[in-house]
């Protein structure tokens, strides 16, 4: 992302590209604090999260995007593989 190197999963099955603040504090995307959403997820919860301030250039097994993606105050777990999931919207 961003021309850095982070662990993905492309999620057919969601509209929405994710990451945690963790991720983009080390990668240095700014956060729109005024534009928020709740999305449901597979847990019990809504999740809130943020969109970025700029889209953002995703390289993804020789394929790119260049798009907006949401952040979450709740940190990915690192046992899981990833750090973003990538939607797609078809």
């Amino acid at each position: 992302m961003n021309d850095k190197k982070i662990k993905a999963l492309l999620d057919t099955g969601a509209t929405k590209s994710i990451t945690c603040n963790k991720v983009v504090r080390n990668l240095n995307i700014k956060i729109d604090k005024n534009r928020s959403l709740n999305i449901s997820t597979l847990g019990k919860k809504n999740l809130k999260t943020w969109k970025s301030q700029r889209s953002v250039n995703i390289r993804f097994k020789g394929y790119s995007f260049i798009k907006y993606i949401l952040i979450s105050d709740n940190k990915f777990s690192f046992d899981r593989g990833y750090q973003l999931v990538i939607g797609m919207a078809y």
